[in-house]
């Protein structure tokens, strides 16, 4: 497959039962280490913790293959959907997980093949990696903004931009970045992906190759009202009406996703 056939099978459109109504984001698979002696790893649904936070129940849709070859998309109703979630250790970055291997198992044991991919700690860039970066580099986003999707055959939406500060530097002293993309209500816990195919510079010249590495995690956006005041929120997941009108300012600030890494502490 190629790479981008691959990225979109990693993501899950994870709708949340509130009680103002259902609230939408993205989550997507990473398998964290959780023992370092063996090499075990736990596959995860990481996205934000506001996503999740208020919500009774969730429902994910898996898109598996039966035993007869074909096809389908599978709705699984996430149960006792509080307790689910692992927040990420420090209370100050907007990350949360949920173990997935039970709802994989049980599929498999039901004869069905989980059509799903899962990122793993090498596609992290390293901080040598970082630092090698330009300020300007392309990126790819990974969601379902404002909750669309293509229903029918159960993929995501993939939106291009650029970084808009750089990747390696942690802006305003916390590990993000901020990216050139519109954040909609809906893509609160994106993947934002380093992606090159065919070729890239680097500070020693062009590169002949491809190049994918997962960037950051999206989950706030600067917005100004109206009358002309800046304010960072952290995109929402629903469609609400609001006393102010917040106009997007096409920016996107991300989790660095080295924050990933530290999910070890909490399921080792």
């Amino acid at each position: 497959m190629s790479v981008s056939n691959q990225l979109a099978e990693i993501t899950f459109r994870l709708d949340v039962q509130q009680k103002n109504g259902i609230a939408t984001g993205t989550g997507f698979l990473y398998s964290a280490v959780v023992n370092t002696e063996n090499n075990t790893s736990q596959p995860l649904l990481i996205t934000n913790k506001h996503v999740v936070e208020d919500g009774i129940s969730g429902r994910i849709i898996v898109t598996v293959v039966n035993t007869h070859g074909k096809t389908e998309h599978l709705k699984v109703d996430l149960t006792n959907f509080p307790n689910l979630w692992h927040d990420h250790p420090d209370k100050n970055i907007d990350l949360t997980a949920m173990p997935i291997s039970s709802v994989i198992a049980a599929m498999q044991q039901a004869g069905l093949a989980p059509r799903v991919k899962c990122l793993f700690p090498s596609d992290i860039p390293t901080d040598a990696e970082l630092e090698s970066l330009n300020f300007v580099e392309d990126v790819l986003m990974i969601g379902y903004p404002n909750g669309l999707w293509d229903d029918v055959n159960n993929y995501p939406l993939f939106r291009k931009g650029i970084t808009a500060t750089h990747p390696g530097k942690a802006f305003k002293g916390k590990k993000e970045f901020v990216i050139d993309i519109a954040a909609f209500p809906g893509s609160s816990g994106s993947p934002i992906f380093l992606y090159n195919e065919g070729s890239y510079a680097t500070n020693t010249g062009l590169t002949i190759g491809s190049r994918v590495k997962i960037l950051g995690v999206l989950y706030a956006g600067p917005q100004y009202t109206a009358d002309g005041k800046i304010i960072i929120q952290t995109v929402p997941t629903q469609q609400m009406p609001l006393s102010k009108t917040l106009i997007p300012m096409n920016l996107g600030y991300a989790i660095s996703s080295q924050e990933l890494l530290r999910f070890v502490d909490v399921f080792k």
